[in-house]
């Protein structure tokens, strides 16, 4: 989603809390506080970098 959007690690915790599609998305909605950390991002793009899928979700936008 978030790069679908093309929103930065720190929008993301933002537009969790704010838009109801992203809640809807993360089954999250009506939330007081992000569901994840920005360290759990950057973990999860450096684990899709190391498996090499970065690039396969980068092709589906386009």
């Amino acid at each position: 989603m978030q790069v679908y959007t093309s929103v930065s690690d720190d929008e993301v915790l933002e537009v969790t809390l704010m838009d109801r599609w992203w809640q809807v998305v993360l089954d999250y909605l009506d939330a007081d506080q992000a569901p994840f950390s920005k360290g759990t991002l950057v973990a999860f793009r450096k684990r899709l970098i190391n498996a090499q899928m970065d690039r396969q979700l980068d092709r589906t936008n386009h």
